[in-house]
């Protein structure tokens, strides 16, 4: 099985070898978020979170935004 760098946790789990491609995933896939794995001090691999696409109510606009943290 291969280990990809980057995982987008969305309705699947998918593995990515590029950020730009877990970018396009995670955009197409809303909500998601988009996490890198990284080795801990103990030599275990954690996933850490780099970034998120999420809905936002826009009460000004009245309506849905997806948004990007």
């Amino acid at each position: 099985m291969k280990v990809y760098p980057y995982v987008v946790l969305a309705e699947r789990m998918r593995g990515f070898d590029t950020l730009e491609e877990a970018k396009g995933f995670a955009r197409a896939n809303v909500p998601s978020v988009i996490c890198e794995r990284r080795a801990a001090p103990d030599g275990t691999v954690t996933l850490v979170e780099i970034a998120r696409h999420d809905f936002l109510y826009d009460e000004e606009r009245k309506e849905w935004r997806i948004m990007m943290r």
